[in-house]
């Protein structure tokens, strides 16, 4: 406590509710947490016996995937229903060192494009490789 302010880090509150519907933070970007909300709502429900392998399974790729994937406490989905939260990429931060990423392949003459492709390959890949063991 400085000068009577209390001052809070984001990792300083942990709501005891479903991460995808606590209120909107500062260090947020409220237009694109709404529109990865829905995206997330769309994904789960179209993928709900992967993310249930994904969530199910424990191992290293888990343990990074995890943080993505949350149990619904309410109505959104049904009871016990996993969501796949995105919210993390709508963070200021997120965004920032994404478009340091996105400057630093310009002045090394690397096409962004391909820095997305490979982030998304790397992604899939991840998914892909989780759902292999979780069908073992």
């Amino acid at each position: 406590m400085v000068a009577g302010t209390l001052r809070l880090d984001y990792t300083d509150v942990r709501p005891d509710c479903n991460p995808a519907l606590r209120p909107i933070c500062s260090y947020e970007n409220p237009h694109l947490v709404r529109v990865l909300y829905r995206l997330s709502l769309r994904l789960s429900g179209v993928l709900p016996r992967q993310l249930r392998q994904m969530y199910a399974n424990e191992g290293p790729l888990q343990k990074v995937i995890k943080p993505f994937i949350v149990q619904v406490k309410e109505d959104v989905l049904e009871e016990g229903a996993l969501l796949l939260n995105l919210r993390h990429f709508a963070s200021y931060r997120f965004i920032f060192y994404s478009c340091v990423i996105f400057f630093l392949s310009y002045l090394c003459s690397i096409n962004p494009i391909y820095v997305v492709t490979c982030f998304g390959l790397a992604i899939g890949a991840m998914v892909f490789a989780s759902s292999i063991v979780a069908a073992n």
